[in-house]
This record gives structure tokens, C-alpha cells and sequence, in this order.
């Protein structure tokens, strides 16, 4: 208990535990040393052994350090089993935008647009997420949606054709063309 609160306060003083004997916070406190040894993969595992016993000990700081130590492990699964059991724990949608591109990054596209839309007023103002479901739309096919979503993102332009872009510099590319002519013909020339 006390290497679990010694990590949970974020002090200062080296943790040095050897684990003896087994506890239902064993995997728990195993998690916390791989994590500190940067071994983020192993960590997010044993966070979610830890979260898949019974009966055990859950707080929003544990579960919201074995969901940051999942994403930056990039096991995208992971994070969507713990978020399931912090839906379970808690009701409201702290970890929506993780669980959103979860679900994105897993190609699970038609469940990441739900999620969107069970928390539209708390995403729509992120520019990344707005970003990924435009693409998610068009890895699903619809291209419609996909622009109706990519036009809203702030600074979004809409760049030009290239018959559009050939038109406006074709005075340019004449100029330069008679440039490089005559260059070719002193070249020659000498």
C-alpha cells in the first residue's frame, strides 16, 4: 500500500520495492515500477490485469494513470478495456477523446463516430478529433459527410484544381518558358 500511495503522491524519494507475497494490489504495484522503468507496454498489461480482478480498490487517479500509460504504450485496446471499466465505476465522458481515437486508430470507425456523437458538444471544438473523423468518413466511404465534417475545421481552405491553378499561372509559366528558351539558344550559341 505504501509503494502504491508513494507513486500516487509523486514524491521525491527513491522507491525501492521488492515485492513479497501476493496481494490483489500486487499487479497494481507492478504496474507503477514497469511504468517508472519506462517500460510502458508491460505496464498498460498489468494495469488491466490489476482492473480485471474482482473486488479491487478503484480510484480515478489509478484508472486515469493505466489510461495514459496505455496511449503512450499505443495499445489502443488496452485503453478501451480500461475505459469500460471506468464507464462502469463513474457516468460521465472524462475519456471521451481517448476512447474516440481508440476507436479510430483500431479502424473501429463506426464506433468512434458514435462516440462523437454521444459527446459532440465536448469534441466538436478539437481540431484533431474533427480531423480524424472527417477521415473516418472517408474510410467508411462517405464522402459527403467527410467534407460537411473537414469544412468546419477552423482554417480549413479548400485548395484549388489544378485547371484552376494552371489558369492563374499561366502568364507565369509563359515567361518562365521563354526565359528557359532563350537561355538554351545562348547556350548553344557559344
Amino acid at each position: 500500500m505504501s509503494g502504491i500511495a508513494g507513486f500516487e503522491s509523486g514524491s521525491n524519494y527513491e522507491i525501492n520495492y521488492f515485492l513479497k507475497g501476493s496481494s490483489v494490489l500486487t499487479p497494481l504495484l507492478e504496474a507503477y515500477l514497469l511504468k517508472e522503468s519506462g517500460k510502458s507496454r508491460e505496464a498498460a498489461k498489468k494495469f488491466l490485469a490489476y482492473f480485471r480482478s474482482s473486488s479491487v480498490p478503484v480510484s480515478y487517479s489509478i484508472l486515469k494513470t493505466g489510461i495514459l500509460v496505455s496511449e503512450d504504450a499505443v495499445d489502443f485496446k488496452t485503453v478501451l478495456d480500461l475505459i469500460s471499466v471506468y464507464k462502469i465505476r463513474f457516468s460521465d465522458d472524462s475519456f471521451c477523446k481517448s476512447e474516440f481515437f481508440s476507436n479510430y486508430h483500431l479502424r473501429n470507425y463506426k464506433e468512434a463516430i458514435q462516440v462523437f456523437a454521444e459527446n459532440v458538444k465536448r469534441l466538436s471544438e478539437e481540431r484533431d478529433v474533427m480531423g480524424a473523423l472527417g477521415l473516418a468518413f472517408v474510410y467508411m466511404g462517405k464522402f459527403d459527410e467527410a467534407k460537411s465534417v473537414l469544412e468546419k475545421i477552423p482554417g480549413y481552405e479548400e485548395l484549388p484544381t489544378f485547371d484552376e491553378k494552371k489558369k492563374n499561372f499561366q502568364k507565369k509559366l509563359r515567361v518562365f518558358l521563354k526565359w528557359k528558351q532563350n537561355e538554351n539558344h545562348f547556350r548553344y550559341r557559344n
